[in-house]
């Protein structure tokens, strides 16, 4: 099943999709954080209802960012500028809404950290991600109005980690710090600036099931530790192989850092920084982590974003960390994966954003396994 369009009614052309999820009976809702909405199709990929749209007031956005069904399936999206979770019941009215105090996640952290990032787990708690803040500050540390701490030098990663929080705030569980994305300090036009190479080291992190698992590691290491609500923690490896970098994931790289910088920089000027980066020969030990509805852990080995390759190969291990087997699924950016479905997202080759559902079968008597 196919959402979205390049040339038909605007309602079901997709702009900048962010996230997405199912329905109890079939529907898909889908934020978009291009026209700030959150749209609900029907199980034939039809619109159905448009909900919330662009301000800060009730059942209003200014940067949707993420969607979870929630009992009677209803739909909570968190919203990444405003700090907070709206709560909509099936019609699209408000039934909830709730506002994190940014201020309180600051106390909870010290410098140079700070929250970076916020997702939503099923269970109503919250996942922060943090990180360090580069750039080049005074002795106290401070400088311009935000956290500045250092520039990282070729080769150095800032500190990152990442807490759980529960839903009242009233409580924080530590659960790792880490090294954030690796990357190297190039001259630009305006001075030194810092980019990361096609494939760099540095964390991904995933939750999903009920109860909610959280796992982690980093892409340039085969070994996963996954966290449970109860602080139970399982570390899940598997044999390294090396495989090569394509061309068409280096072209996509750069490709993509032309776009970026495009209305700051010349062609010219643009590929002169990018031929200052050292590029890997190979691919990290995995690109991504996805956790299903059955807590069985999906590890995306490549390609990276940007690739022309028609298949992503994953290994998939069981909530025990068993090794359930490789599966190939086709080049779509993964939002949820279900007991018999993948659904995610797919770019043409004219960047026209489509969400996509696959039937996933599962071998004849296996419970779990796909």
């Amino acid at each position: 099943m196919t959402i979205g369009t390049f040339s038909g009614p605007e309602e079901e052309q997709l702009m900048a999709v962010f996230d997405a999820a199912r329905l109890s009976d079939g529907f898909i809702a889908v934020v978009d954080r291009g026209a700030r909405t959150v749209r609900l199709f029907d199980e034939s990929g039809g619109f159905r209802l448009t909900v919330g749209g662009p301000g800060s007031g009730p059942g209003e956005f200014r940067d949707p960012i993420s969607v979870l069904v929630a009992e009677e399936d209803e739909v909570v999206v968190w919203d990444g500028q405003l700090y907070r979770t709206t709560r909509f019941d099936r019609s699209g009215e408000v039934s909830d809404m709730k506002t994190v105090d940014l201020g309180q996640m600051t106390e909870w952290v010290d410098l140079p950290l700070f929250p970076a990032g916020v997702e939503l787990l099923a269970g109503g708690e919250f996942l922060i991600q943090l990180a360090e803040k580069e750039g080049v500050g005074g002795k106290d540390g401070k400088g311009a109005g935000v956290k500045i701490t250092r520039s990282p030098t070729e080769g150095t990663r800032l500190g990152s980690g990442a807490l759980r929080v529960s839903g009242d705030l009233s409580s924080v569980d530590t659960l790792k710090f880490f090294a954030d994305t690796a990357k190297v300090t190039v001259d630009a036009p305006w001075g030194p600036f810092t980019l990361a190479p096609p494939v760099p080291e540095g964390p991904e992190l995933t939750h999903g099931g009920r109860p909610p698992r959280i796992c982690m590691g980093d892409r340039g290491v085969p070994q996963v530790e996954c966290i449970d609500p109860d602080g139970g923690r399982l570390q899940i490896r598997w044999d390294p192989n090396p495989e090569a970098l394509t061309r068409g994931e280096i072209e996509g790289w750069r490709a993509g850092h032309l776009r970026d910088l495009g209305m700051k920089l010349t062609e010219e000027d643009i590929l002169a920084v990018l031929d200052q980066v050292p590029v890997p020969l190979e691919r990290p030990s995995f690109s991504d982590l996805t956790l299903d509805s059955q807590r069985n852990l999906w590890v995306r080995l490549g390609p990276i974003e940007g690739s022309t390759e028609s298949t992503i190969r994953y290994l998939v291990f069981g909530p025990d960390g068993s090794l359930l087997g490789e599966i190939r699924l086709p080049p779509i950016q993964v939002f949820e994966i279900g007991e018999d479905y993948v659904l995610g997202l797919f770019r043409d080759d004219f960047e026209v954003e489509y969400v996509h559902i696959y039937e996933l079968a599962k071998p004849a008597g296996s419970a779990g396994d796909p």
